[in-house]
């Protein structure tokens, strides 16, 4: 299992890195989707590589990058047989509801905290600001005793979860998302907000799934 588990880090690494991020473009523009899903294509299959370790009926591949690859050529497949992995201003905008995305349902228990922050540490590099979102995120979830700042962003008629998720996401320093008394809203905002919101909550519920896959 230690060397799944090995394999399926040498994998997770090599979609970190820039090779990996030119591999996605010049895969979305074989199938003429534009680039600016390479970071959807890499998060899915940074996904799939941590399930490939702990999937015990297919054996570890023997060059992770190579197998890395493979995942993600397989994720730019699946973006293209969905159409489109986002939906257009149109939908974006009947999807808001106070300028926030549905969240996933996620269910983050005591026992895996640490190993959720172990897992995102490789993560930090390369998305800065949702791993951020997401440790922020986890402290509010995880220890109710820590106060959300009064100065945090929260929409109207919030609720607990909604005032959680836009405190993490304004302290990672996402301050373009939320309005001010120089900033004020508009649609712009609004679609910026819900979707850095739906990055966080997606890399959120990967870290999850990955440190309950490794107990």
């Amino acid at each position: 299992m230690w060397y799944r588990w090995t394999v399926a880090t040498e994998a997770f690494e090599w979609l970190l890195t820039p090779e990996a991020s030119a591999a996605a473009r010049r895969e979305l523009g074989r199938l003429r989707l534009p680039s600016s899903l390479a970071d959807d294509a890499l998060q899915d299959a940074r996904v799939r590589a941590w399930r490939l370790a702990s999937d015990r009926g297919r054996p570890p591949p023997d060059n992770p990058a190579a197998a890395a690859y493979r995942l993600l050529q397989y994720a730019v497949r699946d973006l293209y047989r969905r159409g489109r992995a986002r939906p257009d201003e149109a939908e974006l905008d009947e999807a808001v509801v106070d300028g926030e995305a549905p969240p996933f349902e996620v269910n983050v228990v005591d026992r895996l905290e640490d190993d959720c922050r172990r897992v995102l540490l490789p993560t930090l590099a390369a998305t800065p600001w949702i791993g951020a979102a997401v440790l922020n995120e986890l402290t509010f979830r995880l220890h109710r005793d820590v106060p959300i700042p009064h100065a945090a962003p929260a929409p109207q008629s919030s609720t607990d979860e909604q005032n959680l998720t836009w405190a993490a996401l304004w302290l990672a320093g996402k301050g373009n998302c939320f309005p001010s008394a120089h900033r004020p809203e508009d649609a712009a905002m609004r679609q910026r907000r819900a979707r850095a919101l739906k990055a966080a909550s997606e890399r959120l519920r990967w870290a999850v799934e990955t440190a309950r896959a490794a107990t």
